[in-house]
């Protein structure tokens, strides 16, 4: 069972090493929008909160004695704020209200979500377009097609599979960013 397990993972890590030129896209991305000093917005739900969360803390933590600070925003980590977006409007709104107050042209909104339907996600998406902010999602297997800048697909036998690949793509997007400067 453990090697038909890990077997697998290796087949998922084969579909992101066929398909490199979107995470070289997506590092493309973050770097210009961190050279020219605008921020990275980054959010998801369930266990893809978790990784927003800690992408947001990496480029906060790993690189803080640089000259300009990378500005990453986990639009997931004011529990009071979420709760109160949706209390007062709607769980809809979550990440839609923060894009609108805080977001500015020329920032990237990274979302990691395994389905990549979830109302909020695409309110989030309509938002930031709507501020001319880039959009990246990194989702699952499911083909979305929706008007952004970056669609990043991985795939996995289940959701903890898929998540397990965005996890892997934020590592490497640090590590990358990480390359440029002196952390």
């Amino acid at each position: 069972m453990v090697k038909e397990l890990l077997q697998q993972r290796i087949a998922n890590i084969n579909f992101l090493i066929e398909n490199k030129e979107n995470i070289e896209l997506l590092y493309t991305i973050v770097l210009e929008t961190i050279l020219n000093n605008k921020k990275l917005l980054i959010c998801g739900n369930g266990e893809s909160s978790g990784i927003a969360d800690n992408l947001a803390g990496l480029f906060v933590s790993k690189f803080k004695n640089l000259k300009n600070p990378i500005k990453a925003i986990s639009l997931n980590s004011n529990i009071s704020l979420i709760t109160s977006i949706a209390n007062d409007t709607s769980f809809d709104d979550i990440f839609k209200k923060q894009i609108e107050n805080i977001g500015e042209s020329g920032d990237t909104l990274i979302i990691f979500s395994a389905s990549g339907t979830s109302r909020n996600i695409i309110e989030a998406i309509k938002q930031a377009k709507f501020q001319n902010i880039k959009v990246v999602l990194v989702t699952g297997s499911l083909k979305l097609n929706y008007a952004i800048d970056l669609e990043i697909n991985t795939f996995g036998e289940d959701i903890e599979q898929i998540n397990e690949m965005h996890n892997i793509i934020a590592h490497i997007i640090c590590e990358l960013i990480g390359s440029n400067f002196n952390s």
